[in-house]
């Protein structure tokens, strides 16, 4: 069983659980999830928890439309973050539940580029009306309360929205008070990749990084500890 990616097919529901990143060669990829789909009752309910800070459009994208094309109801259940792809993921369920610390990210589509100016020019129109087919899925999502320019915006600044505020916008159908247990991967490397980060997330991050510390000086001491006793 991958650890971060697995579908339970119950007697009357099916869980999906996306934890990771979105990618041709991802834990997360289009590829798995349509085998994986394949093999489930179409009219059988699904509830698709995502952990996730996101990934490749393209495979978040094909995913998102496998999603649509299952007849069964569609329940997004987020985790933890639905950053980024992920949130596309769970825009296009049917339902999206968040729990009270969970969060959705949302931002333009972004690509790592090299060339002459001509080929940079036509990347940043390529990544324009990527980014417009986005905004799509959001406002097909969306109540009246997110507007176009007002998604625009958010997009424009990398906006981590929280449960109260995606319920506000329309991006949630429902929050769950119980505290979710599972948290996403802390990879440091988001603080490299998006400008935004919450406070919060940095501070777990660094709770994690000074955990990682502790254990291995503690390992480092017991080996101390057996080398000195073999003596």
């Amino acid at each position: 069983m991958n650890k971060f990616y697995n579908f339970v097919d119950g007697k009357d529901i099916c869980d999906i659980y996306l934890y990771g990143d979105v990618g041709a060669w991802d834990e997360v990829n289009s590829y798995d999830f349509r085998e994986n789909l394949s093999k489930i009752d179409d009219n059988k309910p699904i509830n698709i928890h995502i952990s996730s800070y996101g990934g490749e459009v393209n495979e978040g994208l094909a995913i998102g439309s496998l999603i649509k094309q299952h007849k069964g109801k569609t329940t997004a259940i987020i985790d933890s973050w639905a950053c980024s792809i992920a949130s596309i993921i769970a825009c296009s369920c049917d339902e999206i539940e968040m729990y009270s610390s969970s969060m959705l990210m949302i931002h333009n589509a972004l690509c790592m580029a090299i060339g002459n100016a001509k080929e940079l020019r036509e990347q940043a129109d390529v990544l324009d009306k990527v980014t417009e087919s986005l905004k799509t899925v959001y406002l097909s999502k969306a109540n009246e309360g997110l507007t176009l320019e007002k998604l625009t915006e958010l997009m424009d600044n990398e906006s981590w929205l929280s449960a109260n505020e995606c319920i506000e916008y329309g991006l949630c159908d429902r929050i769950i008070e119980t505290p979710s247990s599972m948290v996403a991967k802390l990879d440091k490397g988001i603080l490299n990749k998006y400008k935004n980060v919450p406070s919060q997330v940095k501070a777990l991050i660094d709770e994690q990084d000074a955990k990682q510390k502790r254990i291995e000086i503690e390992n480092k001491i017991k080996l101390l500890d057996l080398e000195l006793a073999l003596l």
